[in-house]
């Protein structure tokens, strides 16, 4: 990460979390076409949902990017020993806070989709899965933890075997217990609960191989297991990624209610519509993956001009994917919608939907890159500024404002709106952070010379 050509270093450390990315999508698509074939309240009742258990894992991104930033730049600066703190720590962290999301959300579920407005067979199709998925959450939090240590290491490809095995899984037991079984929703739940349990025992286990450079464990020494320093560290540098995605997830649920009294089934559409987006963002947040602990690792040896490269390469090819994957969909909105429902309602708000959001997919890659670098910088509250400007104070006035005026055409532009208005700015802002650390070691560079 610190001496291999950019470009190269980028695709290798990328391409098995785009695999992983690639299963993990997958499941999700055929998951959700599942259920789409149960009928569109069914699909409406687990859409609720979605943004509930995104809000989670925006939650866990306080771990997973603290984790990830720190490790690689301890390891960057040769130090074992304060590395190995960093992931006690994130493990003990993943596993409390994950427990207490679990518990909390199943136990207020009820009022959440109070608020949400579900009633009927939507809300009772939300409660049968929500009851069982919500269980997954500590499951969810100790699983990325543990990806996240393992590739800070530069380990990608074992995260990758695990993540293809469980999701390949998930699928298999999708199918089984969704229809063979008759469980329907509750059938679905029951599936990624099984499997995101057992992913996070491998990935647990996979740490303590005697083949990974860093394992959990004592450190020579150190008297107390919890040291509120490395705790107050891990969130300094994880918690504005997780504010920040948990902006995007709050919106969502907003809008999620916002549909519900426009047209209840609009948040199946919408479902439905992210799973045929996320196959287009798999090959980005793959990149993500591998530009986060590789600027991190050259922050932490000083390279500050290959930070920048990276950064910039990223956002160069990451522009290029989205371009090609949007303009194809662009081409062909009805085809890939239509893989999921016939219902004519849902289709048309589908078609409408991803013909608008593909004008802007270029610079959604940029800015997804964008965040990645502020990650590995260590200065995600730049990221988590740009999540909450563009999704609190832009995207929603926006989808209510424009809703009041179109209906449900207004709150789909009220998406590619707030993204043009907030990347340019938050790019700049990413262009003056790199000339500033540029300098820096420029001015180092003469110092040493001169001395």
């Amino acid at each position: 990460m610190g001496s291999g050509p950019i470009l190269r270093t980028l695709v290798l450390l990328g391409l098995p979390a785009v695999t992983t990315g690639i299963t993990q999508t997958l499941f999700e698509v055929v998951d959700t076409w599942f259920v789409t074939q149960l009928g569109p309240d069914h699909i409406t009742g687990v859409g609720l949902i979605g943004p509930i258990m995104f809000t989670a894992f925006a939650v866990s991104q306080t771990v997973n990017v603290g984790v990830a930033a720190m490790l690689s730049r301890r390891l960057g600066q040769k130090r074992p020993d304060l590395a190995r703190d960093v992931l006690n720590h994130g493990l003990l962290l993943a596993t409390v806070i994950g427990l207490g999301l679990s518990v909390f959300l199943i136990l207020c579920r009820g009022l959440v989709l109070d608020w949400l407005g579900a009633s009927g067979a939507i809300r009772s199709y939300a409660d049968q899965y929500s009851s069982i998925i919500f269980v997954a959450i500590v499951f969810m939090h100790i699983g990325a933890a543990s990806d996240a240590a393992l590739r800070a290491q530069g380990n990608t490809v074992t995260t990758m075997k695990v993540g293809v095995t469980a999701n390949i899984a998930n699928i298999v037991l999708d199918r089984i217990l969704i229809f063979d079984l008759g469980m329907g929703v509750v059938g679905a739940a029951w599936a990624t609960l099984v499997c995101r349990g057992a992913m996070a025992v491998v990935l647990l286990g996979c740490l303590w191989m005697k083949n990974t450079e860093l394992n959990p464990g004592r450190i020579e020494g150190q008297r107390l297991f919890v040291r509120w320093g490395v705790v107050g560290q891990i969130a300094w540098i994880g918690l504005p990624a997780s504010v920040g995605i948990g902006a995007m997830s709050g919106s969502i649920l907003f809008i999620n209610q916002l549909l519900m009294s426009l047209e209840a089934h609009a948040v199946g559409m919408l479902m439905i519509a992210w799973r045929i987006e996320s196959l287009a963002f798999t090959p980005v947040f793959g990149l993500f993956s591998a530009v986060v602990p590789m600027v991190g690792y050259n922050l932490g040896a000083h390279q500050y001009h290959r930070c920048a490269r990276t950064i910039w390469t990223a956002a160069g090819l990451s522009a290029g994917v989205m371009t090609t994957i949007g303009a194809v969909i662009w081409l062909f909105p009805a085809f890939f919608f239509g893989l999921f429902t016939s219902e004519p309602k849902m289709l048309s708000m589908g078609i409408e939907y991803l013909k608008i959001m593909m004008l802007v997919y270029p610079i959604i890659g940029i800015d997804i890159m964008m965040s990645a670098g502020y990650q590995g910088l260590g200065k995600s509250w730049i990221s988590m500024l740009s999540q909450i400007w563009r999704n609190i104070i832009l995207k929603l006035p926006f989808a209510y404002w424009f809703a009041a005026i179109w209906g449900l055409s207004g709150v789909w532009w009220s998406f590619p709106v707030s993204t043009v208005f907030s990347s340019g700015i938050f790019i700049t802002i990413m262009v003056l952070v790199l000339r500033n650390l540029q300098r820096g070691e420029t001015g180092q560079t003469t110092r040493e010379a001169a001395g």
